[in-house]
């Protein structure tokens, strides 16, 4: 098996798929750590909001179902969306961090759960987005990265306050 075969299949089936689920798992996160019950209804919701987006996509999109991966075929990436990606969640996780304690939580939940789920759908079935997901995946997460890079108390604003250690 040549190693450029080798190199597009960790690519295609492991790396980039396992950028998406991590940041659809940003979003059962952030439902699973709101501890005020209004708010927990509140993300909950937009998390099945957030799916129910992803079937209505799914179902208005069946006639371009286009599953088929040609081995050995990378898609183009494109700088311009790598940026977008990146400025977009840096964008992003500043406004999570001051709006996790309102009801706009609901609204963050939906937001990710959705972008990343139809995004892996769109990987995987999709063959005209998956150049566009190509790009705008790897920058999101290096947008969210820098995002921690500036300011890394940022996270105990988006997962709460770290608890202190017991004197003993």
């Amino acid at each position: 098996m040549p190693f450029q075969t080798v190199v597009w299949a960790i690519f295609y089936w492991f790396l980039m798929p396992g950028i998406i689920l991590a940041v659809f798992w940003f979003s059962i996160a952030i439902v699973s750590r709101t501890r005020d019950p209004e708010l927990k209804t509140s993300a909950t919701a937009g998390f099945w909001a957030g799916m129910v987006i992803l079937v209505i996509f799914a179902l208005s999109q069946l006639n371009r179902v286009r599953p088929a991966f040609r081995l050995g075929e990378l898609a183009d990436l494109s700088p311009l969306l790598v940026g977008a990606g990146c400025l977009a969640s840096f964008a992003f996780l500043w406004g999570v961090k001051h709006l996790m304690p309102t009801r706009l939580v609901g609204l963050i939940t939906l937001v990710v759960a959705a972008t990343s789920s139809v995004a892996l759908y769109g990987y995987f079935f999709m063959e005209g987005l998956r150049g566009a997901v190509v790009s705008l995946a790897p920058g999101a997460v290096l947008g969210a990265l820098l995002h921690l890079v500036f300011f890394p108390g940022s996270i105990r604003g988006i997962y709460g306050r770290a608890k202190k250690p017991e004197k003993t």
